[in-house]
């Protein structure tokens, strides 16, 4: 009986792993492929100051950067993420101290909570007209000048604060703003989380 039930849990265990893809390593990178052949970086071991992110890696295009991936990097200054790149998961460069540039590339769909935490040199960043989904707070306890594009379907930056639109959310609110007293819009239904951290 037990011999059958070891069985059966290798049996799991290994279409359990070969559903999920697998990692591998390329240069600097450790990464995992999904079903469809796409490319999710998974951890990144350089020492680069400036990196450009490979559009591929493998053969395979990057379209994700997992998370905590880069999380804790104090090299990096500055980073180009590649055109393919469709998400950026919880915690990707977060306490990345000295990174100060991210260029989010037009095509970025989905940016989730804490992906620049720590991030406390980080001036600017520009979200792309392509993002649709900001889950949680991406810029929580940093305090870029955040841009969207003119006309944007989704996003808008009103004196400073993030907004997601059509889901009436406050997003991010600048922790370098030392006001005591913020009034939230009206039609604002739900402030999101870490929205004010």
């Amino acid at each position: 009986m037990m011999k059958k039930l070891i069985a059966y849990c290798l049996i799991v265990l290994i279409a359990a792993t070969t559903a999920s893809g697998h990692a591998t390593s390329q240069g600097d990178y450790t990464y995992h492929v999904h079903e469809n052949g796409t490319a999710e970086i998974t951890a990144y071991t350089g020492s680069e100051k400036s990196l450009r992110v490979p559009e591929q890696l493998g053969g395979h295009p990057v379209t994700a950067i997992g998370y905590a991936a880069f999380q804790g990097n104090w090299k990096l200054t500055a980073v180009m993420l590649p055109d393919s790149l469709t998400t950026i998961h919880a915690s990707a460069f977060a306490d990345c101290a000295n990174l100060t540039a991210i260029q989010l590339p037009e095509g970025l769909l989905r940016l989730e909570g804490e992906a620049f935490s720590g991030c406390r040199n980080l001036v600017v960043v520009a979200l792309p007209m392509s993002l649709e989904t900001i889950v949680d707070n991406p810029f929580a306890g940093i305090d870029p000048t955040i841009s969207v594009p003119k006309g944007h379907p989704r996003f808008a930056v009103v004196e400073g604060v993030l907004f997601d639109v059509p889901d009436r959310r406050l997003v991010h609110f600048p922790i370098g703003n030392h006001i005591t007293e913020y009034v939230v819009p009206e039609d604002i239904l739900e402030i999101g989380g870490g929205a004010f951290w």
